[in-house]
């Protein structure tokens, strides 16, 4: 839910002074987080918790990678 917020709101405006440029980068990993959510939903229908896995491992990287730009980690 928290990403879906990125989509209603300028985003520009949360990143620190001097990474705005970073904005394509920030939606790029919103995007694959998205993408991600859809599969890892999808194996956990199938019953298939480890494939699942796999997708929640992406979306924490792409999380990670994002807060990275953001909040200089």
């Amino acid at each position: 839910e928290g990403n879906k917020l990125f989509k209603k709101v300028d985003m520009a405006k949360y990143l620190p002074k001097g990474k705005q440029n970073m904005l394509k980068r920030s939606l790029r990993h919103s995007e694959s987080i998205d993408v991600a959510q859809a599969k890892m939903k999808n194996k956990v229908l199938q019953n298939n918790l480890y494939g699942a896995l796999d997708y929640q491992a992406n979306i924490i990287k792409d999380c990670a990678a994002c807060h990275k730009i953001v909040r200089n980690w």
